[in-house]
Formats: structure tokens, C-alpha cells, sequence
């Protein structure tokens, strides 16, 4: 039967057959702590977007989601409505997307923030004192960071996408959308992306992340963190105790991580694509601005909570403008 490790053994093997030598693609620690407190920053205004909600709003903004069930136009409620049944599946404690909106999802996008706070505080014990690592250096304890950083990517990538789709969905007057329709490759990845989110989205909802930690701290330090390949290029792998670091498996790894994307074309799409990234979060403050002016509507004008949420109105707004700005400069566009 195959294991993560024989499967990383084969794909070295097979990789260093296809090039006659395995490339030195490098990651230096000060590019992934760069990316790793952008990605922590991305989790922060994600999270903060929903909890700016009371309880009551969050029942609310459910309960159009739900009404929208069934409507073919509605792909982003659809989505949230499939991923709430099937978390509630998987996880009993997680039952409360049909009440609380984004519920499972804050509780998901908890952890995983927490888990790159940590990385980020311990970057010097992940690179052990190097500035960079490639093949020929990285553990494996460096593909579990590499495959955790890949899927937190990823997951923060499509919770933005689905909140920004059903806000459109959403936010209407008279039965016409206010708010412009997502770009459909916003769609093609809901629809491509779905299987990946969920599989991650269950295991972070259902953890507080020190299962995470732990795993990776206990094989940090342990004599099985072995450097995946030898002087030469050749596999390490073979020796691994697969039953031995069947828990690390389970905890860190899985069959979709390939050391050699990651330390190419993978790091290189991750690394220089700020502006595809800040305009992604644009995109997210927008959607929660536009949710916060219809919670607005329902609300007394003079109560404190309506004044608070007007601020909060004002500083996204503010954050939006400072982001057209870096955006327009970047284009080459100053004015």
C-alpha cells in the first residue's frame, strides 16, 4: 500500500530521472516569513468581517442564504448551504451555519491563523538557523510548513470568494443585484476548489490546531525529521518507518504535496503575486462593507451600535482607498 512517504520517495525518484539532476529552487526564511504574515494579515480581516456582526445579524444574513436555496442563480448560497450540511456531518459540535452565519468557517479560519502565528514565531526553528532551503536541505518537517502554507493559501483564497459571490447574491433592491457580478474564474473556482476547501475546512473546524503543533513540534525535534534527499539527489524516503510516522502522516501530510511544485512554480505564484492578493482582499472588504450597510438598514440610526458600525464603514472604506492607490501605482497608474 502506498504512503505519503512512499509516494514522496517515487516522485523524487521519477523527478530526478526526468531532469538528470535535481534543481536547487530555494525559499529564503525571509520570503516565507514575508508571505506567512501577509497570509496571517488576510486571516485577520477575514475574521474580523464576520465577528463584526452581533449574533442576531448573523441569524439574518443566514436566513437569506437560505431562502435563496434552490435558485440556480445563487451558486455562492448554494455552496455555504453544502458546506454547512456537510461539516454538521462530519463534525456534530459544528451545527451552527444554519444560525450564525460563516460559523464553522471563523471557527476554521481561527485555527489556521493560530497555526501561522506560530510558524511565524518559530521560523527560526523551522529554517534551523539557514536562510533558505531547497531539495537538497528541506526536511520533512519543511514540506508539512510548505503543504500547510499551500492549503491556508488556498483556503483563505475561496472563504473570500464565497463571501463575495453571496454578498452579490445578497445585497439587491427590487430583485436587481447593487453590487457588480463576480468574474467568472471567481465561480470556476468555487465550483473546482469546492472538494479541497471542505476537506481542509473539516479538519481545521474540528481542531483547536494543537493536534498541528504538536505533530510538527514532536517531529521537529525528532530523529525521524529526516532531509528528504541525500548529497546526490537521491531519496531518502526509503528508510522511513511509515508506520512508525503514521500519526505524522495523518496530522501533516497529504498525497497532493510535491516538494519539487513547491519549490518552484508553486513558491514563485505565491511569492509574486501581492497585488493579485490585494486585490482579492479589496474585494473582501468590500463585500463585508456592503453587508454591514444592509445590516444598516434594520437598524436605529441614532443607537450606539449603528454609529459603531458606520465607523467600522469608514475605516474599511479608507482601507479600500490606500488599496486603489498600491493597486493604480502599480499599473502605473498615479492618479
Amino acid at each position: 500500500m502506498e504512503t505519503i512517504f512512499t509516494h514522496l520517495h517515487n516522485l523524487i525518484v521519477s523527478k530526478a530521472k526526468a531532469a538528470g539532476i535535481l534543481k536547487k529552487e530555494t525559499v529564503s526564511k525571509a520570503s516565507m516569513l514575508s508571505e506567512l504574515e501577509t497570509l496571517s494579515m488576510r486571516y485577520k480581516i477575514l475574521l474580523g468581517g464576520i465577528q463584526i456582526f452581533t449574533p442576531q445579524e448573523r441569524q439574518k444574513l443566514t436566513d437569506r442564504i437560505y431562502l435563496n436555496k434552490g435558485k440556480a442563480a445563487a451558486q455562492g448560497c448554494a455552496a455555504y448551504i453544502n458546506i454547512a450540511a456537510k461539516t454538521a456531518n462530519a463534525l456534530p459540535s459544528q451545527r451552527l451555519d444554519a444560525k450564525f452565519a460563516f460559523k464553522s468557517i471563523e471557527d476554521a479560519a481561527t485555527v489556521i491563523s493560530r497555526i501561522l502565528n506560530e510558524f511565524i514565531a518559530n521560523i527560526d526553528i523551522v529554517f534551523e538557523g539557514s536562510s533558505t532551503v531547497n531539495i537538497q536541505t528541506a526536511k520533512l518537517s519543511t514540506l508539512a510548513l510548505f503543504e500547510f502554507v499551500e492549503k491556508a493559501e488556498l483556503y483563505r483564497e475561496y472563504a473570500g470568494t464565497l463571501l463575495s459571490i453571496i454578498t452579490y447574491e445578497l445585497v439587491e433592491t427590487n430583485g436587481h443585484a447593487e453590487l457588480n457580478k463576480p468574474l467568472p474564474y471567481k465561480y470556476e473556482l468555487l465550483n473546482k476548489k469546492y472538494d479541497a476547501f471542505l476537506t481542509f475546512h473539516i479538519r481545521m473546524a474540528g481542531t483547536d490546531g494543537s493536534n498541528y503543533m504538536d505533530s510538527f513540534k514532536n517531529l521537529r525535534k525528532s530523529m525521524d525529521d529526516i532531509r528528504v534527499t541525500n548529497a546526490d539527489g537521491g531519496s531518502n524516503l526509503a528508510m522511513v518507518d511509515t508506520v512508525k510516522l503514521e500519526g505524522y502522516a495523518r496530522n501533516l501530510f497529504g498525497f497532493n504535496l510535491n516538494p519539487f511544485r513547491w519549490l518552484g512554480e508553486q513558491w514563485n505564484l505565491i511569492k509574486d503575486s501581492k497585488i493579485r492578493k490585494m486585490e482579492s482582499e479589496k474585494e473582501t472588504i468590500v463585500a463585508h462593507v456592503s453587508l454591514l450597510q444592509m445590516a444598516l438598514a434594520d437598524m436605529d440610526s441614532n443607537s450606539p451600535e449603528y454609529q459603531a458600525k458606520v465607523k467600522v464603514i469608514e475605516a474599511y472604506n479608507n482601507m479600500v482607498r490606500e488599496m486603489d492607490k498600491k493597486i493604480n501605482q502599480y499599473f502605473g497608474d498615479d492618479n
